[in-house]
C-alpha cells in the first residue's frame, strides 16, 4: 500500500513539474515573439549607426485593463532618434505577447520595464561603447528617479554590425 502511495507522489510531482515546465516555456515563447517583432522592425537610425553609439535605455510600459498600451516612456539615456524610431514602428510591435505573459505572472497593473541595449558597428571602422551619460541617466524620466510601483522585466539586447563597401 505505501508503495502504491509512493508511486502515486511521484507521478504528482512529475506531471506537476512538467506543468511548471510547460508554462515557464510559453511564457519564455510570448516574450521571444514579443523581442523578434520588436528586433525586426527596428532600424538603428543612421545618425547612431554611422557613429556607432550604443542605444541603452529602459523602456517603461503602461498597459490598460485590455492590454492595450497607455503609456510608452523612455529613461533619459534614450536618443531622440531612437524614441522617435520605436514610436514610427509601435504599431509593429506586438506588444500584446507581452501583455500575455505579464499578465500570467500578475503584473498586469504595474509599470512594466524593459532594458533595452543595442550595439550598432561599422566592421573595421567602429565599435559602439558604452558611454558615462548612458548609465548616468538609465534610471532616470524626464530627470527624475523612479518612483511607484515597477516590474522590471526581461532585456532585449542585441549587436547590428554592418560593412563598408570599399570602391
Amino acid at each position: 500500500m505505501k508503495s502504491y502511495i509512493f508511486i502515486i507522489n511521484v507521478l504528482l510531482l512529475i506531471s506537476s513539474v512538467s506543468v511548471l515546465s510547460a508554462q515557464e516555456k510559453q511564457n519564455e515563447d510570448l516574450f521571444s515573439q514579443f523581442e523578434h517583432s520588436f528586433v525586426t522592425n527596428f532600424k538603428v537610425p543612421p545618425q547612431l549607426h554611422e557613429r556607432c553609439l550604443p542605444i541603452v535605455t529602459i523602456m517603461s510600459i503602461k498597459f490598460d485593463e485590455y492590454g492595450n498600451i497607455s503609456a510608452l516612456n523612455f529613461s533619459d539615456s534614450a536618443y531622440p532618434q531612437f524614441v522617435q524610431e520605436v514610436f514610427r514602428i509601435k504599431d509593429s510591435i506586438q506588444f500584446r505577447y507581452l501583455y500575455e505573459e505579464i499578465s500570467a505572472l500578475g503584473k498586469q497593473n504595474e509599470n512594466i520595464l524593459i532594458p533595452i541595449q543595442i550595439n550598432p558597428g561599422i566592421v573595421g571602422v567602429c565599435a559602439s561603447r558604452v558611454l558615462q551619460f548612458d548609465l548616468l541617466n538609465l534610471y532616470l524620466f524626464n530627470k527624475k528617479p523612479l518612483e511607484g510601483k515597477y516590474f522590471l522585466y526581461k532585456n532585449i539586447t542585441y549587436f547590428i554590425l554592418k560593412t563598408r563597401t570599399i570602391f
